[in-house]
């Protein structure tokens, strides 16, 4: 921007390019392909070559990262054969790998560029590795080491320190791969501190394998506790960041720069709520047969997605203006939180994480820790979890007559879930009456609580509750809400869903609370009432946004309160709970960060969430509703009073109820799950 104003083109160009550079190493590969083709015509207009090469150099990187693989200066020859060796690499190529670094590195050798050249020698050294030539290997190694000693390059060591990690197990020396793994992680997590802290989860996505390695070692040594450890060490962090450090993702200035981002993202929400709004007007209007063609809605939509990107760039900008938490290197080493004094007598906490593609399960209580492996491939997991959807899915298009054979299926999926999940542990489970589940991956679409033994639901025999990681814990069980009080939303969007409104009337006179009906709850009116109540509900439409979850949201009166409006509310609730669809859906990024509403909710100063994992039927979903606040209202726990409410969709039913009453299938009671901090209001 100074450069720019300064009217010094050229070298504003060479900052882009440089930024590029900065987007590959957090693996931002769309941005960069998009910042190069800009840049990249730019530099042919001003006929400087060696930034063009730059930039395309760079698009190679983006498109091989993406899987998308498709005579001058000999280093930068050199530069574009390493990321040649590193594709043949991931290709399993090792030969060709090791053979086309080797050279490159002899280049970088020959033009006196050590740092290249030990870039080299470790791509070279994995691909030796890969080939069984541990000597060679080595030898790389320990030259790349010899360059970072110099020059204090984290991306290099870490690296290094893993490949030798790798070498000293392969010949059962566990404590020396464990103390080399040990300082490949303190490397990235000193690169991931430097980072804000919103990218943290797209830069780890890549590099979870030296983590699961280290979890793995530490299994075959029997020592659970520290495999714990890991493996919460190797969640992105960005979460248990924000709560820990109370970082601000808010859209306020903090510096006097900041003003003119603050105005102008003001100004695109309120157009993108406007746009949102005429889409929405639009679609009514087409599905009552007014409107011939969808071309316009089209282009509307397009048009909506376009600001979106700006909303989230800018957005973005002012993030990174305003890390001044990345300088600080007390920040940097990631530390664990405890878990343990936060367990009851009565609890167990089952923590879920993969390696190489196989579960293991951690079972944590007050006095301690196990560990315990799962004969099962990820793959039957996805598989099984697939069939459930697609289930699910069928429910609501079926007659009430069909339900039972679809019910019937499902509990055959669902027991096949239990048998591998839950029957490895289940001698450990009898003793206790509440179970704290952290899943990991695609485990975080399942509904554990529905998972079936043959005869039962585990929420038959267990009060459960979610975590999105055990560290976490602390932060929601020692939330000290001060407010009272209860505001009930209730927006049936135009009609849409009829028992919205009565089930929001109904919870505040249960609770003597507040209730924001139909066109009371504007977006104005539910940020100034949330931040002083303790329990809100929302009983509207959710729409998850796969593509973008910063813009997954509720519909209120007035527009859609997405996750970017919560990450500007500062709560003071004990209990939030958003009765939509889907609510509870997140995107898992990387280091099995999940990116939606929840996080943001629990970012915003929720000690707990009741969340939404499928689409959900409005009837049931109010009757469901009503009962858990009954049973909050004789004041039960959160989750025992969710539990109690989700068991009353499996009593038998009586001779008068209409076949339409007939909620016995997972899809009408299992959507529901308590997420943080289970005990009391």
């Amino acid at each position: 921007e100074a450069f720019l104003a300064d009217g010094r083109r050229r070298h504003a160009l060479l900052a882009e390019l440089f930024i590029s550079d900065c987007m590959l190493q957090s693996r931002r590969y769309t941005d960069v392909l998009e910042k190069c083709c800009e840049v990249r015509e730019t530099f042919s207009e001003l006929g400087t070559r060696l930034e063009v090469a730059q930039a395309i150099l760079n698009e190679a990187v983006a498109y091989a990262s993406l899987n998308r693989h498709n005579e001058g200066n000999p280093v930068w020859v050199a530069t574009s054969d390493l990321e040649q060796a590193n594709i043949l690499y991931r290709e399993a190529k090792f030969e060709q790998s090791l053979m086309i670094a080797s050279g490159c590195a002899g280049v970088f050798q020959a033009h006196d560029l050590p740092y290249r050249k030990a870039f080299a020698d470790v791509v070279a050294a994995r691909a030796a590795t890969a080939l069984g030539q541990d000597d060679l290997a080595l030898r790389l190694v320990n030259e790349a080491l010899t360059a970072d000693e110099s020059q204090d390059i984290p991306t290099l060591a870490y690296q290094s320190h893993h490949i030798l990690g790798h070498l000293a197990r392969s010949h059962s020396d566990l404590t020396a791969a464990l103390t080399e793994y040990d300082l490949a992680i303190e490397e990235l997590e000193r690169l991931q501190g430097r980072l804000m802290v919103e990218f943290r989860a797209d830069f780890l996505e890549d590099k979870q394998v030296v983590y699961e390695e280290a979890v793995d070692i530490c299994l075959d040594m029997d020592r659970p506790h520290e495999g714990l450890e890991y493996a919460e060490r190797a969640k992105s962090r960005a979460l248990l960041d924000l709560l820990a450090y109370r970082l601000n993702l808010s859209i306020q200035p903090r510096k006097a720069t900041d003003g003119p981002v603050v105005e102008e993202l003001t100004r695109l929400c309120a157009r993108r709520n406007q746009m949102y709004r005429r889409w929405e007007s639009d679609e009514a209007i087409m599905e009552s047969g007014w409107i011939p063609t969808r071309s316009g809605q089209r282009q509307v939509q397009q048009d909506i997605l376009a600001v979106e990107k700006q909303i989230t760039g800018l957005w973005h900008k002012l993030l990174v203006h305003n890390a001044d938490y990345a300088r600080e290197a007390t920040l940097w080493h990631v530390r664990t939180e405890p878990i343990q004094p936060y367990l009851s007598i009565h609890s167990l906490l089952l923590e879920y994480f993969t390696i190489h593609g196989r579960l293991v399960v951690f079972l944590v209580t007050g006095e301690k820790v196990q560990a315990r492996r799962i004969p099962c491939d990820l793959s039957q997991i996805q598989r099984l979890i697939q069939l459930l959807r697609l289930n699910l899915e069928l429910v609501p298009k079926s007659e009430p007559s069909q339900r039972a054979n679809l019910t019937v299926n499902s509990q055959r999926i669902l027991r096949q879930l239990y048998q591998l999940l839950i029957a490895p542990v289940s001698d450990e489970l009898s003793a206790c009456q509440q179970l704290v589940v952290v899943p990991h991956g695609p485990l975080h679409y399942l509904p554990f609580h529905a998972l079936y033994d043959g005869k039962h639901y585990l929420l038959e025999r267990h009060e459960i509750s979610y975590l999105p990681g055990s560290s976490i814990l602390r932060h929601c069980r020692e939330a000290r809400p001060d407010s009272s009080g209860l505001v009930a939303v209730g927006n049936s969007s135009n009609g849409r869903l009829p028992y919205a409104v009565q089930e929001a009337e109904e919870i505040a006179s249960t609770m003597g609370g507040q209730a924001l009906l139909e066109d009371q709850a504007t977006l104005s009116q539910f940020c100034k009432v949330a931040t002083d109540n303790r329990v809100i509900h929302v009983a509207s439409h959710g729409d998850f946004r796969a593509d973008n979850p910063l813009f997954s949201s509720l519909a209120l009166a007035d527009g859609w309160l997405t996750t970017l409006d919560i990450f500007n509310l500062r709560l003071n609730a004990s209990l939030v709970t958003l009765s939509g669809c889907q609510t509870g859906r997140s995107v898992i990024g990387g280091g099995d960060e999940l990116l939606g509403l929840m996080r943001a909710f629990l970012y915003a100063g929720a000690a707990s969430l009741v969340i939404s994992l499928w689409t959900i039927e409005d009837r049931s979903t109010a009757r469901l509703m009503k009962a858990f606040y009954r049973h909050l209202a004789a004041g039960h726990t959160k989750a025992a009073a969710l539990r109690e409410a989700q068991l009353q969709f499996l009593q038998p039913e009586g001779k008068n109820c209409n076949a339409t009453d007939s909620y016995h299938h997972p899809y009408f009671w299992a959507p529901f799950s308590l997420v943080g901090d289970s005990g009391s209001l």
